[in-house]
């Protein structure tokens, strides 16, 4: 996948005596043990202006979901349990307890913090024997602090989950409340203009329209946590970062080169907005993104989705990392970015024979070459990157749906690793390079570039999670799909 934008190392570098960052891959690991790097405040350093709100949904957590709370030594904390139970429960961690047996009243037991030096994530369980995991409590000693620039504002809306209040304020964030109905503060020019607002289902809005509203109003940057717009969730695990696989891109991309501390897991993560757009990947799951990009027209201000359920792994050191590489990253304008006018051919099926019904993502990329050639505007007019602007087009193979005759696919350039392809689907008539002969390109970094790119998913539509797939791929390789938009959404997987 590409990567073309800024990297948090780049920021770090711009930043005011920025805290010992996380070991590259190879480095000696000692100063990421919770016991040394948590003696400091951890942070990776934000350089501009912030504005966080969130869904609001209180403490309450949703329905079979465990509970998780925040808080500093000394807090006497209510903490409400996964489930009912008549037994005692205690705090434990780090193989022991650190509470005496509390008893649960209506599901809810009143815990004193305990004093920690690090850290600590606590799991409320059954006293005296084995049981599940009732809650999660996550202490933070009383003077951490996460570090800012000065010239960073941080605001929630009133109505923000109760988890993201507990965990700013735990982290002693400077944070500000928004009311609902207000606008974000603007963000500090001194800052270079750059800012984010951060939000959920209350803030997102009932659909993409009216979040695209706001956003014109706001004029900043937004990271949505929640929305009614996105996607179910899924079934499925997704564990970060995975050994051996560069899972942040573009913005983030830097972070593939860390040696994290710990893998994080987490559980029901939502699945992507279902509408067609370009997208661009920031972290990367087992079968669809975990926070993308996406922009809207007339707007120049990051729109990025995350669909990661961060509260289940906060408190937690590579957790709290990736997070605050998010907003760090979010916040910054987009600046010298290149457009996406990358010339394609459609190799197969023919141009004509393309619906958006069963083809909606092909069908969009090829209205908005023809409204560009319609409104006489060169396909290469803009801020095109060397690299892709001396590249030949990209050549798109579809073979998805009927099998070829032996004369069609005879008919057909052979697709080689020579010049960049995207293939869909598979064809018994059509031979395909290796996997391993695909990645015979080097870059300028050393690192091999594939020249084939195989997404496999051979229905007819594909499935949502693979569109967004073939959505991801032609954003990478510079292909105009279309902007954020309020459109008819692509068919939602069963």
């Amino acid at each position: 996948m590409g990567r073309v934008e800024a990297g948090v190392e780049s920021l770090e570098a711009l930043a005011p005596s920025p805290p010992a960052p996380l070991p590259r891959r190879g480095e000696g690991r000692r100063n990421c043990t919770n016991s040394n790097i948590m003696n400091r405040p951890f942070s990776i350093p934000v350089l501009i202006a912030v504005l966080v709100v969130a869904s609001s949904a209180g403490l309450a957590a949703e329905p079979n979901e465990l509970p998780t709370r925040f808080g500093t030594p000394g807090t006497k904390m209510s903490v409400r349990l996964l489930q009912a139970g008549d037994g005692p429960v205690v705090l434990r961690a780090l193989g022991r307890n650190w509470t005496e047996p509390i008893t649960p009243k209506d599901r809810t037991v009143q815990i004193e913090l305990p004093t920690v030096r690090v850290p600590i994530a606590f799991s409320v369980v059954p006293s005296g024997k084995a049981g599940p995991m009732l809650a999660r409590v996550v202490v933070y000693p009383a003077d951490y602090r996460l570090k800012w620039d000065e010239k960073i504002s941080l605001s929630i809306e009133s109505e923000a989950p109760g988890w993201l209040k507990e965990w700013v304020a735990t982290t002693n964030l400077p944070v500000k409340t928004v009311k609902p109905g207000n606008d974000p503060m603007p963000a500090d020019q001194s800052a270079g203009g750059a800012g984010l607002f951060i939000v959920g289902r209350t803030g997102a809005g009932k659909s993409p329209q009216q979040f695209i509203e706001r956003h014109a109003q706001w004029q900043t940057n937004v990271l949505v946590l929640d929305a009614e717009w996105f996607g179910e969730q899924a079934n499925e695990e997704s564990r970060l970062p995975v050994a051996k696989c560069d899972c942040f891109l573009h913005a983030l991309a830097d972070l593939n080169r860390y040696a994290w501390p710990q893998a994080v897991a987490f559980q029901s993560v939502t699945g992507p907005w279902p509408g067609i757009a370009n997208r661009w990947v920031w972290i990367d799951g087992p079968t669809s993104p975990l926070v993308e990009e996406v922009r809207a027209s007339g707007n120049s201000r990051r729109i990025v989705f995350s669909y990661l359920p961060w509260h289940q792994q906060l408190g937690i050191e590579t957790a709290d990392a990736m997070f605050m590489a998010v907003l760090q990253v979010a916040a910054l304008n987009m600046t010298g970015e290149r457009e996406l006018n990358r010339p394609f051919v459609l190799v197969w099926p023919p141009a004509e024979t393309v619906t958006s019904t069963a083809r909606p993502v092909l069908a969009a990329c090829l209205h908005e070459r023809q409204a560009l050639r319609d409104a006489g505007t060169p396909e290469h007019k803009g801020t095109l990157s060397e690299s892709l602007a001396g590249k030949s087009p990209l050549s798109i193979l579809d073979l998805r749906g009927p099998a070829l005759s032996p004369n069609e696919a005879a008919a057909l350039p052979t697709v080689s690793t020579k010049q960049d392809w995207i293939v869909l689907g598979t064809d018994a008539e059509v031979e395909l390079p290796k996997p391993d002969d695909a990645k015979d390109s080097e870059e300028t970094d050393g690192a091999k570039k594939t020249r084939v790119i195989h997404l496999k998913d051979d229905a007819l539509p594909s499935s949502l999670k693979g569109q967004v797939r073939l959505m991801q791929a032609l954003t990478d390789q510079g292909v105009f799909i279309g902007k954020f938009r309020d459109t008819k959404t692509i068919r939602r997987d069963p």
